[in-house]
């Protein structure tokens, strides 16, 4: 069975599609068979951020309405062929529901390790309607003080959904908290949330150019280093929070 991981956050803009392209990439790397749901509808990135606009036919909206089989819709990263991902449909008046989400999710939860579902905006009733299906989150913020409330109210729902996995991603974090050793200029955040560490991503311009062109990151750079241990600590692999 696959794990279903919520990427999710209180706010829009603190990249978490970016993050969903490529941890999802990052995890197939690692031999992973990886999918990525798409439920942003009306705000579709991640056929750009992946490479497949082109190839985007269908999206989850024909699926769950039963317009297009599965595997019409599902189509393959790309530069890393082993992720998959169902976009969502440019419509914003289009919706689903917890049902066709869960009967989706059930045809094709043995042919994946890693499900990602990329989080509706907000924390309304799509984001509600998606969380009782998913085995744990990921939750995005940046070092902001209204990013950091949004997200400990994103926890406290999950948290009342009954997904006690939670994870916290520091995205976008400057430079002059990049040379130090340890975390501690980052703790305000942490313990506002309220939400074990998993990751801090720096702010870094490859990885805005990377995604916007649909291409992977350079594997000497600090941005693939970073990605590649947050996969592998998701996989389970102690890898130490140090920030270089």
């Amino acid at each position: 069975m696959a794990e279903k991981i919520f990427v999710t956050s209180g706010k829009g803009g603190v990249g978490k599609s970016t993050i969903c392209a490529l941890l999802g990439a990052t995890l197939a790397r690692l031999d992973k068979k990886t999918l990525i749901i798409e439920l942003d509808f009306g705000l579709r990135s991640l056929d750009v951020m992946l490479g497949v606009s082109d190839k985007t036919v269908f999206d989850l909206s024909d699926v769950l309405m039963s317009r297009c089989e599965i595997n019409k819709e599902i189509v393959s990263c790309e530069y890393e062929p082993r992720l998959k991902l169902i976009s969502a449909p440019l419509d914003s008046f289009l919706s689903y529901n917890k049902e066709s989400l869960k009967k989706l999710l059930d045809k094709i939860d043995g042919e994946y390790d890693y499900i990602l579902i990329d989080s509706p905006a907000g924390a309304g009733l799509s984001f509600r309607e998606a969380i009782s299906l998913v085995d744990s989150a990921l939750i995005v913020v940046t070092p902001d003080l209204v990013c950091v409330r949004d997200a400990r109210k994103v926890s406290d729902i999950l948290l009342d959904f009954g997904v006690t996995n939670q994870r916290l991603i520091i995205n976008k974090v400057k430079n002059k908290f990049m040379k130090l050793d340890i975390l501690t200029d980052l703790d305000y955040v942490i313990d506002a949330v309220g939400v074990q560490l998993i990751s801090v991503i720096p702010e870094n311009i490859e990885i805005f150019q990377k995604t916007l062109v649909g291409s992977s990151l350079i594997k000497e750079s600090v941005s693939f280093k970073v990605f590649e241990n947050l996969a592998k600590r998701i996989l389970g692999q102690e890898i130490p929070l140090i920030i270089k």
